[in-house]
């Protein structure tokens, strides 16, 4: 039995490993404007985090990953720029099921997906 659990283990690594995208299915979008979250409404999309190419997809948008991910499970969070140029903070939060895509001018979006997976 020991010796399966390992070998399970060991598989497991091997599929993290090589893991090229991470997809969030969102459920809904929360706009927040200042700490405050000011309207949420239902969004069915996919965020698509591909660290092959560095690109981070949301709603039909591609941001470029600028940074390394930091921080301490279960929030892992990293910078991305969009087609503006503007660096934006993302952040990935196991916890509470959140994708936060922060502009660091005031107004973010929290989204809330409700099943994660790796391709």
């Amino acid at each position: 039995m020991r010796k399966l659990a390992i070998l399970f283990f060991i598989s497991v690594l091997s599929i993290g490993v090589n893991a090229e995208k991470f997809s969030y299915h969102i459920k809904s979008v929360t706009t927040v404007q200042n700490g405050r979250d000011v309207k949420t409404q239902p969004k069915n999309i996919v965020i698509v985090v591909n660290t092959d190419n560095s690109t981070v997809t949301i709603d039909g948008k591609t941001y470029k990953i600028v940074s390394s991910a930091w921080g301490n499970y279960p929030e892992t969070y990293f910078y991305v720029k969009g087609s503006n140029n503007q660096k934006s903070q993302l952040l990935i939060d196991y916890q509470y099921n959140f994708v936060v895509l922060d502009s660091r001018n005031g107004i973010a979006e929290k989204y809330r997906f409700y099943k994660s997976s790796v391709n």
